[in-house]
């Protein structure tokens, strides 16, 4: 069965675009071995993740980009058996979200702050995941 995470976490440090670059490269990699899909939104420090496949392998993978220095503050927005894929085409798809989608956000910053995620980010989260589809 499918599984679909999909988690927020604030970065250690600006990210500059090369560096984005070669995250994303080594997670395409990654990705298409192990048969994962998703995407990776970026602004000002603030990551949105979705990433799907079997549930043992994202638990594996999980763990691995939870001891990641690069970000802390991950939490998880959620996750669930999925029957398809929402990101089926992209091993690592990426994109640039708008200062105004984060600021759609409502309590982002409380977030980035106190790594404490308000419930009404879920539903905000799902939208800008659509533009994306």
């Amino acid at each position: 069965m499918l599984y679909q995470i999909i988690y927020v976490s604030t970065a250690s440090r600006e990210m500059p675009t090369n560096q984005l670059a070669d995250i994303l490269q080594q997670a395409r990699e990654k990705n298409s071995r192990l048969g994962i899909s998703g995407i990776l939104l970026y602004n000002r420090g603030t990551f949105i993740q979705v990433l799907e496949g079997e549930r043992a392998v994202l638990s594996e993978l999980l763990r691995t980009i939870e001891h990641d220095t690069r970000h802390y503050n991950l939490i998880t927005i959620d996750e669930a058996e999925i029957e398809q894929r929402d990101f089926p085409e992209w091993s690592m798809g990426f994109g640039q979200i708008s200062d105004s989608q984060l600021e759609s956000l409502e309590g982002i910053n409380d977030f980035m702050q106190t790594g404490e995620l308000p419930a009404t980010v879920h539903g905000a989260i799902r939208d800008i995941l659509d533009d994306f589809r």
